[in-house]
């Protein structure tokens, strides 16, 4: 008979090589279709909604209700698609009214560790998923559930309440015919004593009724009293004589003789940091989240089973960052910081698409950016960004892709020349980087960056070539801020700015909002042209200081902004809190001759601010009149500098009488 430990659905083989740590003469297998307490008590229905009880992903595995919003499963109930794509898991709640979510947030509780660190066993299962709320007893908020504080010795002597929905029966001999074992999805339970405390686990053995927990049976609930004690993560096995127990299937288990919880007590902080979602302030070119707000997003490095496991880190934190406003995020490492993440404003990094196409050519052949390691991956991004965004400093891979065949992209990330620099280091010192671990590639660069001073650490960006190769750094040294402080004298010299061409204002968005497109108010229209639009204290809203070459918007102390540092003719141009970027924010105003009128050009991109005027749309004829629709307001735009009208700014109030009407 063979004895074997088994994850309770398919699984990572890094938790079943962990179990090992039991002491068990034993061949780590992974589980199959994710069982249901082997030979427990139904559940009644009203119980199922009471206790919260759900399936998940199509019955796969077990999961049950935290909140309204939240459910907790085994983190190796997850697969890397999940990870990187949320929707694509189904949580259902199989109650009176049959209800179906997808998840909108997923953070697998991993710690991230190089390959060949000894506590590698000491990773805990458990996963946290988001959904859209769940209607319980009628209401769908209020829900919530208590959770234990016992750590897995305190639990040894206690019986616990465990539920599950898979396994029904193992496998067994027949009059000579081997029969596999059944697997069903309705809910059982059994009641269980832990006996041990194992690889921050507790376990329990087979009880006198001759129950157990199963395949299927991952992520499900053990309660003790009222409370969530624990989810079910894995189980001594024996497979059925002259049957072998593949990895991928529980069909010839015809034994589980003790099974193990991760528990709850070591991840409830985590989980309520994630409830209270505090406010982060994505105006900032950097933030740097805290470990025990991040560290459920980022599986384990070293997992075997994820087909490369740094896209799946770069992909969750990237989910993790942009739920906050941010448009990247990097992980951090290092000798002195536990895995953080540093998330990017759009004022310090830019996502554009890697075509696969283009790959070969940055990668020595290569045909999957990110089936290479981190390091040759690193230098292609790096090379592509630099050809493609003004002021790149370095490049990293996001870690996603979109589409496939001819039409499969990558997005990489474009770091930009904000409170960071690029450092030039001895091909000595890194010659080795290209092919390390992801937690070592960034630990290493982490700790050279904050040895220069960069307290937010950084990343090698190229393949050591010659005798020097390319880092990326951020923060700037000593820790200094952009002087957000601006003259008296500029904040007194309120302006408008009237586009020449459309005689109308520019605005700034309701609440001064970032990240949209400016426009110009919509004073009047072709059909009703008496005068021009009058000037207004409300539109005298523009400042501009010599000094730091920035366009201020003066009652939000934002500034004018290339939407991404973007070099391309039509590009955004936005309001963004004011960070001295010489990317995006930084123009050179000039006069025509003595007049009252600017152009404004853009110093890095060279192109100059310009009104676009948008078509009118199609009139829409009433019944028994005549149709008429105002066009939408201009907007504001960059151009090739060509010294129209379009790209010439009034700033004073001329032409009292036309643009006021006769006095």
């Amino acid at each position: 008979m063979q004895r074997v430990i088994v994850l309770l659905a398919v699984a990572a083989t890094i938790f079943a090589s962990a179990s090992i740590a039991v002491g068990q003469p034993a061949t780590p297998q992974l589980g199959g279709p994710s069982p249901r307490v082997i030979g427990g008590a139904l559940v009644p229905a009203a119980d199922l909604e009471s206790l919260g009880l759900v399936h998940v992903d199509n019955g796969g595995c077990s999961g049950v209700l935290l909140t309204n919003e939240w459910i907790v499963t085994a983190a190796h109930c997850l697969s890397a698609m999940h990870t990187m794509n949320p929707g694509s898991l189904r949580i259902e709640a199989r109650w009176t009214v049959n209800q179906i979510r997808q998840a909108t947030q997923i953070y697998r509780f991993w710690e991230l560790k190089a390959n060949n660190d000894p506590e590698r066993a000491h990773l805990l299962d458990m996963a946290f998923i988001r959904i859209p709320a769940i209607s319980v007893n009628g209401s769908f908020a209020g829900y919530q559930r208590a959770l234990s504080t016992l750590a897995p010795d305190a639990m040894i002597g206690r019986a616990i309440s465990a539920y599950g929905q898979g396994m029904e029966r193992e496998a067994f001999m027949q009059t000579g015919v081997p029969m596999p074992a059944l697997f069903t999805n309705t809910f059982r339970n059994g009641v269980f004593q832990v006996d041990r405390a194992e690889q921050n686990l507790f376990w329990y053995s087979r009880n006198a009724a001759n129950q157990m927990v199963g395949g299927g049976d991952s992520g499900g609930p053990s309660f003790d009293g009222d409370q969530l004690a624990g989810v079910h993560s894995l189980c001594l096995t024996s497979c059925l004589p002259g049957q072998t127990c593949p990895p991928d299937s529980w069909m010839w288990v015809d034994y589980v003789s003790a099974c193990a919880d991760a528990p709850m007590a070591f991840a409830r902080g985590v989980f309520d940091a994630m409830r209270r979602d505090p406010a982060w302030d994505p105006t900032r070119a950097f933030q740097d989240i805290v470990t025990t707000e991040f560290a459920p997003n980022i599986p384990a490095a070293h997992d075997p089973h994820e087909r490369t496991v740094w896209p799946v880190v770069q992909s969750s934190m990237f989910r993790f960052c942009e739920r906050r406003g941010f448009v990247a995020a990097l992980a951090r490492y290092g000798a002195s910081t536990s895995p953080n993440v540093l998330c990017l404003g759009a004022s310090a990094a830019r996502v554009i698409s890697l075509p696969a196409s283009d790959v070969p050519a940055l990668t020595s052949g290569a045909s999957d950016l990110l089936a290479l390691p981190l390091g040759q991956a690193v230098a292609a991004a790096t090379s592509y960004c630099g050809g493609r965004v003004l002021g790149s400093i370095g490049g990293f891979p996001g870690g996603v892709v979109h589409g496939t065949g001819p039409a499969l992209t990558y997005d990489v990330v474009c770091v930009l020349d904000t409170e960071g620099d690029r450092k030039m280091v001895a091909t000595a010192e890194v010659a080795e980087h290209a092919t390390l671990p992801h937690a070592e590639f960034r630990s290493r660069g982490d700790d050279a960056c904050r040895a220069w001073g960069y307290a937010l650490g950084g990343f090698v960006t190229g393949v050591p070539t010659g005798t020097e190769t390319s880092m990326t750094c951020f923060g700037s040294q000593g820790g200094g801020q952009f002087d957000t402080r601006v003259p008296d004298e500029i904040m007194r010299a309120r302006r408008a700015l009237y586009a020449v061409s459309i005689d109308e204002p520019l605005i700034a968005p309701d609440g001064a909002a970032i990240d949209v497109q400016l426009l110009f108010k919509l004073c009047h229209d072709a059909l009703v042209l008496s005068y021009g639009c009058p000037v207004e204290a409300s539109v005298e809203q523009w400042s501009y200081n010599p000094q730091t070459q920035q366009v201020l918007h003066l009652d939000s102390g934002k500034c004018l902004n290339v939407s991404g540092a973007s070099g391309s003719p039509g590009a955004w141009v936005i309001l963004y809190p004011c960070t001295g970027s010489a990317l995006n924010e930084r123009w050179t105003v000039s006069a025509l001759g003595a007049s009252s009128v600017w152009t404004i050009k853009s110093a890095s991109s060279g192109l100059c601010l310009h009104a676009l005027p948008e078509p009118r749309p199609p009139a829409a004829s009433p019944p028994g009149g005549v149709g008429f629709r105002l066009r939408p307001p201009a907007k504001l735009t960059q151009m090739p500098c060509d010294g129209s009208t379009a790209q010439q700014f009034s700033n004073v109030d001329a032409d009292w009488d036309r643009r006021h009407g006769p006095h």
